[in-house]
Parts: structure tokens; C-alpha cells; sequence
């Protein structure tokens, strides 16, 4: 944290006037733009900016040149949270599907509808090459102390938690847990989203939530709500309360909705049934029953002793994980997983263990049952 403000910004991307360099505006522009011709929609890119802390006096090596292409979402269709959900969707694909470093720096490709407000104290546009935000360093602003405070007492809360989390315990408390860490989770997000709303970068929210996430802790906190959520499901709990559990299967409206809704998306972005045969995969069945299991050739097999995680499922323990993005990776590498889109799983070879996108938290899982 003693370096999180830097006094100029990042001689890699801009020069000592502050001004983007040529060079590196036509390589992030030659990016943004495939990313939209991806699309294959029909509207005109109304800008490209350059945001995050990259674009600030407060980027690190793990820093994402997070890119926003600006589009009208009206012009595409006038249900706007219909274009929005689509586009959320083909932004998850393709930065799953491209791993694209720049100058070190992992690429992320954002879809932004011109009217909605992004909060960041530095956004450069690169089509008219110049600053719609320009960031000032406020070193002075800082609070080093209420920062270490507040992210002392959010780490003591997250590990109390975990600690909790791994008795043997009922299923009212294990609903418990669950609701205090969602509780804690949404607390996190709404803090440091009002802090970027009123301080930006430097805000002592925004900056807490990084280091949080940089020492594992946002993602040791999804782990205690999944494993939470699974405790109050266990087959014990399930056999107490199965004379009351009723389900409701869906009506043929909503099926007739859905069906509209899925044919509305198609028809947006001129979706033929199915995708390029090059990019078919099949959707992954757990359990035994999986006609085509993906076993592992030898050349793809490594030491895993430091992927605890992985380890743990390994060696027949039951429970769910959550990935990060560093983890998903290696276990792409390792076991030859190709594109996992949303709604798939995957089966990591023979071991019983399946992957797969959990929507709830945006993040890759792990899990065997």
C-alpha cells in the first residue's frame, strides 16, 4: 500500500505530456474493434475508452487494461436489459475465449451503453484521443490508517467465518453463515461502489476491496458461502424437510416466454441455431453415466502439491471451490478443458471432479459430489 499511489502515470501506455502513446492506441483500438465485429450486430461504436487503474496513478503489475467499447443499446433493441444481458454474455465469452496480455497486463473487453454512468477518476478515449476523465494524483487523500483498520476488521470477519464454517454444524446455522456471508459479500460491493461514486480510485473503500482480493480473501469468502449453501442442502437436512418440499414445475407460459426471449436474443445478434463447428462443445454429465469422459493423458499430468484445492478433491474429499482466474487457467492447461460457457460442465478426466461457471458469483467452481 506504500506504493499504491504512483507519482506519474504508467510510462508504458502514456508520455510525459499525459497523452496516450500512438503506438499503443492503435494496437488497444485494433483489439476493441474485433471484439465488436464478434458481435456481428448491426450499430455503429459510438467510443472506446481506456479506464481502470491503468489509466490512473494507481495501477500494479496485476492491473487489467480494461477496455469499454460505448454502443447504444436502444439502437440494437428497445428492451435495453434484454441488449444488456446479451452483451454481458458475449463479453464473458470472449474474454474467456481470448487470454490476450498487453504489455504484461491481461486485456478486459467491456460492453457500456452510451447513457450509463461509469464511475472512474481516469477514462481516455482512444477514438478521439483524448481525456473524458483526466485523474490527478491525491497522495494526500489517502488514509493509511482507516484503510489498515477497516481492512483488519473485514479479514477478521471473513476468517471468523471460515473458521465457523468448518464445524460440524446444524443446518439452521449453516443457514446462518449463509446469510452473513452474502450479507458481508453485498456489504463489500455496495461500500466500494460508493466510494468509486464519490472519491474514485483512491477512495479508501475501493482501495480496501483491492487489497482484500489481492490476498485472497473476496475469493475465501465465496468459498465459506458455497460451502455454507451446500451444508444446508446435505442429505440429512434434505430427508427432514422433504414432506414439505414442494416443487413447482414450470407453466407453459413461462416456457412460451422463455422460448420468445431466447428467439429475440437470436434474432439481435443474428444467431443461427447452434455455433461454428469449431467451437462446438459438448455439455459436460456428471457422474458415471458421462458417455465420453475426458481422461488424461499422461503428457497432461503435473505435480499438483501447491493446488491445494484440487488436492483436497483428489484425494475423495466431497465439497465445492471456487476458482480464481489464475487457478481456472492451470486447470485448463493441466487437463486440456477447452471453452466452458455458461450453463456447461466440465469433468476433469477421470477423477469424479467437475468445472463449471457459476453465475451467482461471476467466478469458475470446482466441485466434487
Amino acid at each position: 500500500m506504500e506504493n499504491y499511489i504512483k507519482d506519474k502515470l504508467n510510462p508504458i501506455f502514456f508520455d510525459n505530456e499525459n497523452k496516450i502513446k500512438e503506438v499503443i492506441k492503435e494496437k488497444l483500438l485494433i483489439i476493441a474493434k474485433k471484439a465488436f465485429e464478434d458481435l456481428e450486430i448491426k450499430t455503429e461504436i459510438k467510443d472506446i475508452t481506456f479506464t481502470g487503474s491503468l489509466a490512473n496513478y494507481t495501477y500494479n503489475e496485476d492491473s487489467d487494461v480494461d477496455l469499454h467499447i460505448i454502443l447504444s443499446f436502444k439502437d440494437i433493441n428497445k428492451d435495453k436489459d434484454l441488449v444488456k444481458k446479451a452483451l454481458d454474455c458475449n463479453k464473458f465469452v470472449w474474454n474467456l475465449r481470448h487470454e490476450i496480455t498487453f504489455a504484461g497486463h491481461e486485456v478486459e473487453i467491456y460492453f457500456q451503453d452510451e447513457s450509463e454512468v461509469h464511475s472512474s477518476s481516469g477514462v481516455y478515449s482512444l477514438l478521439n484521443d483524448k481525456w473524458l476523465v483526466e485523474p490527478k494524483p491525491l497522495e494526500g487523500n489517502i488514509n493509511k490508517e482507516l484503510i489498515l483498520k477497516k481492512f483488519d476488521s473485514f479479514k477478521n470477519h471473513i476468517l471468523s467465518l471460515e473458521k465457523e464454517s468448518k464445524k460440524l454444524i446444524t443446518k439452521d446455522y449453516a443457514e446462518k453463515i449463509l446469510f452473513n456471508s452474502k450479507k458481508l459479500m453485498a456489504k463489500l460491493r455496495k461500500e466500494r461502489k460508493e466510494g468509486l461514486e464519490n472519491s474514485g480510485e483512491i477512495s479508501t473503500n475501493n482501495i480496501v476491496f483491492k487489497k482484500l482480493r489481492q490476498e485472497g480473501l473476496i475469493d475465501k469468502l465465496a468459498d465459506i458461502t458455497h460451502q455454507a449453501y451446500d451444508k444446508s442442502l446435505a442429505e440429512s437436512y434434505l430427508n427432514q424437510i422433504s414432506s414439505k418440499l414442494k416443487l413447482k414445475t414450470h407453466t407453459p407460459s413461462f416456457i412460451k416466454r422463455m422460448r420468445a426471449q431466447k428467439k429475440e436474443v437470436k434474432k439481435m445478434f443474428k444467431m443461427t441455431p447452434g455455433t461454428k463447428k469449431r467451437h462446438q462443445h459438448a455439455v459436460g454429465r456428471p457422474g458415471l453415466d458421462r458417455k465420453n469422459p475426458q481422461f488424461v493423458p499422461d503428457m497432461h499430468k503435473a505435480d499438483l502439491n501447491s493446488f491445494q484445492k484440487l488436492d483436497s478433491l483428489r484425494n475423495g474429499r466431497k465439497g465445492r471451490y471456487v476458482l480464481s482466474p489464475g487457478e481456472f487457467n492451470k486447470l485448463k492447461k493441466l487437463y486440456n478443458i477447452s471453452l466452458v460457457k455458461p450453463g456447461e460442465v466440465k469433468r476433469l478426466g477421470n477423477t469424479g471432479i467437475n468445472v463449471y461457471y457459476n453465475q451467482e458469483f461471476n467466478k469458475f467452481v470446482m466441485e466434487r459430489l
